[in-house]
């Protein structure tokens, strides 16, 4: 019996995975999901994210991984420091800190009453979303965003404004790559995937209609760029199960 094939979802900032439900219930069943966790800890560095994401990727699997925005940079430093698998997709990241001057502004406002405030439907598009999106879709964002406590906010802004992984990115191999680069997206400039196209041999670019949270707001067209990403990839280059005496 063939095993199916593991799809690791790397959420963005939140950390709670959430916001992959739209992708997830579009995802046909010839997949398996993974949809992984951040800790839950102030004090956590992006090394200590990195260790708790890897401890929780099985070591006996064939896995894709799907890194959407801070999920990006957790992706390249499992990469670089030696988590096998056959593929990876990112969706709207970076490798280094993006829009620094709104970094910078969002660490010196009160971070606590972010997450509790309310978002209005035409923010949420325009902002967030880039399109008229679902209802559901509104919704899940702002109870995403209100289920994020002020001070993990306030630890995973401080990494971000800080994010530096050029030499990572150096390090990556050179698995097949595919990027999902929103139309729209407000939050991380287009430049962002210069580095990914100097390092990345074999890293393919699809522009997708949409915003930043673009599997959430175009979850149909993402999951088609994805899926057909995956089924144009060689029998000659197997999926590689992660080592389990590989730690970072």
């Amino acid at each position: 019996m063939q095993i199916k094939p593991l799809l690791v979802m790397i959420p963005g900032l939140d950390g709670t995975g959430n916001l992959f439900e739209p992708l997830i219930n579009t995802i046909h069943k010839t997949f398996q999901i993974l949809v992984v966790k951040y800790p839950n800890e102030t004090s956590s560095a992006l090394v200590d994210i990195v260790h708790f994401i890897r401890s929780q990727i099985p070591a006996d699997r064939q896995v894709i991984l799907i890194a959407e925005s801070f999920g990006g940079p957790i992706a390249i430093k499992l990469l670089a420091d030696g988590l096998r698998v056959k593929a990876c997709i990112l969706c709207a990241t970076f490798s280094s800190a993006p829009r620094v001057r709104l970094l910078h502004l969002l660490k010196l406002l009160p971070i606590k009453i972010l997450p509790k405030l309310y978002i209005p439907s035409i923010i949420a598009n325009r902002v967030f979303l880039g399109k008229t999106s679902k209802l559901s879709t509104i919704k899940l964002l702002r109870k995403t965003i209100r289920s994020i406590e002020p001070r993990i906010l306030e630890s995973r802004i401080n990494i971000l404004s800080e994010l530096d992984l050029l030499t990572e990115l150096k390090l990556l191999p050179q698995i097949p790559f595919l990027f999902i680069q929103p139309t729209s997206d407000l939050l991380v400039p287009p430049e962002s995937t210069n580095s990914f196209q100097e390092y990345l041999e074999r890293i393919k670019f699809q522009k997708i209609e949409g915003g930043h949270f673009i599997l959430q707001s175009n979850p149909e067209d993402c999951w088609v760029a994805i899926n057909t990403f995956l089924e144009g990839l060689k029998p000659s280059h197997p999926i590689s199960p992660c080592k389990e005496n590989q730690r970072l």
